[in-house]
C-alpha cells in the first residue's frame, strides 16, 4: 500500500521512464497496477498456474524490453493484453501435446487465431480516431470497469477526475462517430438531418429525442443504440477488434482472483533479474 501511496497519479509514461532508467520500484508500480489483468488474461488463454506465472513475467519483459529498443515509453493495458495473447499463443506452439491452453482459447487457435480487424464497426472506428491518452481512458472505464483509484495512477491524474475525463473522451468519440456518419449518409437526407440532430442533442439529456426517424431505419437505429449507452458498445466491440481473443465472464473472474495475491514485487525482481 505504501508503495502504491508513493506512485499515486504518477501516470504509467513517467512511470516505464523510470523502469528504463533502471529503478526497480518503478518496476514494482507498473506490475502491481497490471499484474492482475495480464493473470486474469493469461488464465482464459492457458490452464495451468505455473504456466501463467512464467507467461505473466515473460510478457512483462517483452513489452519493456520493446519500450527501451523502440524508446516508446507508453506502456498501455491493451499492448501488454496483446503481447500476453501471443506469449499464450507460441507457449501452446511450443509444446501442444502438454495440454496447455483452455479448450475455447484452443478452439481460437484452431479456427485462425484471427479476429476481424475488416470489419467496419463505427464506434471502433471513432474510438481509434481519439488521441491514444482518452483510447486508454475508456479502455479502463468502459471495458474493464477499473477502480478510478487505479485509472487515475494510469493516466496520471487524480481519481477525482476520472469522470471528467472519461466525458470528455465520451464526447469527443461522439462528434467523430457522427462525424463519419454524416459524409456516409451525405447523399440520404432523411439519415442526414437525422445525424445533425444528433450533434444538437449532445448537449442535451441522454436519451431524448427529435425525430420519429430513427425506428423507420435499421443504419440510424444502430446509431441510437451506439449513442445511448457508449461504454456497453464500447464493451461489444472493442476487445474483439483489438485483441482477437477475449473471454469476458472468465476474464473478469480471474483478474479478481488475482487482485488479492498483492504483492508485485517477487514478480518484479524475477523479471528483473532476467
Amino acid at each position: 500500500m505504501a508503495l502504491r501511496q508513493r506512485w499515486a497519479a504518477v501516470g504509467d509514461t513517467l512511470v516505464v521512464d523510470r523502469v528504463c532508467r533502471g529503478s526497480g520500484e518503478a518496476l514494482s508500480v507498473l506490475v502491481g497496477r497490471h499484474q492482475a489483468a495480464v493473470c486474469g488474461y493469461l488464465s482464459t488463454c492457458l490452464m495451468d498456474h505455473a504456466t501463467v506465472e512464467r507467461a505473466t513475467e515473460e510478457t512483462f519483459r517483452r513489452v519493456l524490453e520493446a519500450a527501451e529498443r523502440e524508446d516508446a515509453l507508453a506502456i498501455n493495458r491493451i499492448r501488454l493484453l496483446a503481447t500476453a495473447r501471443t506469449v499464450a499463443v507460441q507457449t501452446w506452439n511450443a509444446d501442444p501435446g502438454a495440454g496447455a491452453a483452455t479448450p475455447e482459447f484452443l478452439e481460437w487457435i484452431a479456427a485462425g487465431g484471427a479476429w476481424p480487424l475488416a470489419t467496419p464497426a463505427a464506434l471502433y472506428d471513432a474510438y481509434r480516431c481519439l488521441p491514444v491518452r482518452w483510447q486508454v481512458a475508456l479502455w479502463h472505464i468502459a471495458v474493464e470497469e477499473d477502480d478510478p483509484a487505479l485509472i487515475g495512477d494510469v493516466l496520471g491524474v487524480s481519481s477525482t477526475r476520472v469522470r471528467s475525463l472519461g466525458h470528455k473522451a465520451r464526447h469527443s468519440l461522439r462528434d467523430f462517430y457522427l462525424a463519419a456518419y454524416e459524409r456516409a449518409v451525405i447523399d440520404r437526407p432523411a439519415c442526414l438531418s437525422y445525424a445533425r440532430e444528433q450533434v444538437v442533442l449532445a448537449s442535451r439529456a441522454p436519451g431524448t429525442t427529435m425525430t420519429e426517424h430513427p425506428p423507420n431505419c435499421r443504419p440510424c437505429a444502430r446509431v441510437e443504440r451506439n449513442l445511448s449507452d457508449i461504454d456497453a458498445g464500447l464493451r461489444r466491440q472493442l476487445p474483439g477488434m483489438l485483441l482477437g481473443w477475449w473471454n469476458d465472464g472468465r476474464y473478469r473472474q480471474m483478474k479478481a482472483l488475482a487482485l488479492r495475491d498483492g504483492d508485485p514485487r517477487p514478480v518484479a525482481r524475477r523479471i528483473r533479474d532476467t
